[in-house]
């Protein structure tokens, strides 16, 4: 029987053959989702409409939707409302959300909830710790509907953010779009295949030939040499070269879920400006004494990204597409051993879907995906 692999098959099997196995062939799901994900989806669909129309307001349109309503296991789901949704702990910002933010939550605890909340900002404070100190599974029912609302608002801030700074580093390198959502399909003598989809192929200011673009979001930056050591920008190369000009130019745009807030500060009082200092109340000196005036704080959100494009060495497109026939040559001898280095991060977290089915044959919080 013929495979067909996807980058992130490959890379799962990579990690943990079991874990692939689970997934790709048990179709074993968990009912949890993440936002990651999700967030990612909608912001890959916002970039790809902004690079073929330059239409900014229509780009923010296509996130909004996207951001609101996503198909999950085959049902069309409200992101707003899910509480088997994971959030990192760094979605929420709450400097970033807004008063029609906060209004939009009071309303949803007061009507949809029936809570009767006053203050918000309080109510949030509250579910915060409550998150901290029982964690997100022991919180109450209402506690997650806030917690997560909070969280899909914030990202929403968020997307905006850094979809503002898609378009700058956009309009500032690229010349002209190529191709969006380029399918790859690559089929070996055996009758396996490699498919997926690459975000863009574009014409950069500083480069000859085409560049091949993926499109990223991610909570850190990415290390310097990430294009050249990146497999799926190698797959990407050998399967569309030949397309473009047969180049081997390609590389990454990451946006930073991390927003930089520039907070500035200026005294009510006296109007100095405390920005970066970390006096409690304005520290100047004034012809009565110490003035003491109230600190009024402004933010200046801003996105980070990166945009790194370098040419990738033959020799890893070559060690890349090799490695993709012996995992196809290990699926089908069924070879799929548990690789237990991959169950948890450094600290500690389990990272697997499949910890529990793993390590104590506990199925709980997995479901089977139906056949599409």
């Amino acid at each position: 029987m013929a495979i067909r692999l996807s980058h992130s098959a490959a890379t799962r099997y990579t990690d943990c053959p079991k874990s692939y196995q689970h997934h790709y062939i048990d179709r074993l799901r968990q009912d949890v989702q993440s936002s990651a994900l999700l967030f990612g989806t909608a912001i890959d669909k916002a970039g790809e409409h902004y690079a073929l129309t330059k239409d900014f307001a229509a780009t923010m349109e296509v996130f909004n939707a996207s951001w609101q309503t996503q198909n999950i296991n085959g049902v069309d789901e409200d992101l707003r409302f899910l509480l088997n949704f994971t959030y990192s702990d760094r979605d929420l910002d709450t400097d970033l959300l807004k008063v029609e933010d906060l209004q939009i939550l009071t309303s949803f605890c007061n009507d949809i909830l029936a809570l009767a909340i006053d203050n918000i900002e309080e109510t949030l404070k509250e579910t915060l710790y409550s998150k901290s100190s029982v964690g997100y599974a022991s919180m109450q029912i209402y506690e997650k509907r806030i917690f997560n609302y909070a969280n899909w608002l914030c990202l929403k801030r968020k997307g905006y953010l850094m979809l503002k700074e898609f378009k700058r580093v956009f309009d500032e390198n690229v010349t002209e779009v190529l191709g969006t959502q380029v399918k790859v399909d690559l089929v070996n003598d055996n009758g396996d295949s490699v498919i997926g989809f690459l975000d863009l192929v574009v014409r950069m200011k500083g480069f000859d030939k085409p560049v091949i673009l993926d499109l990223k979001t991610a909570g850190r930056e990415y290390d310097e040499d990430a294009v050249s050591k990146s497999p799926q920008l190698s797959l990407y190369v050998y399967a569309v070269s030949d397309k473009f000009e047969d180049t081997r130019t390609c590389g990454f745009l990451v946006l930073n879920k991390n927003i930089n807030k520039n907070k500035h500060k200026k005294c009510a009082h006296c109007g100095k400006d405390g920005t970066g200092q970390r006096h409690k109340t304005c520290d100047a000196t004034l012809d009565t004494g110490r003035c003491n005036g109230e600190w009024i704080e402004t933010l200046y959100p801003k996105a980070k990204s990166q945009l790194m494009v370098e040419e990738v060495q033959e020799i890893l497109v070559a060690r890349v597409v090799e490695n993709f026939d012996e995992i196809n040559k290990a699926i089908k001898a069924e070879i799929f051993p548990r690789n237990f280095n991959s169950c948890k991060k450094y600290n500690g977290a389990i990272t697997c879907s499949f910890y529990g089915l793993c390590h104590s044959n506990c199925s709980d919080g997995l479901t089977k995906k139906e056949e599409e």
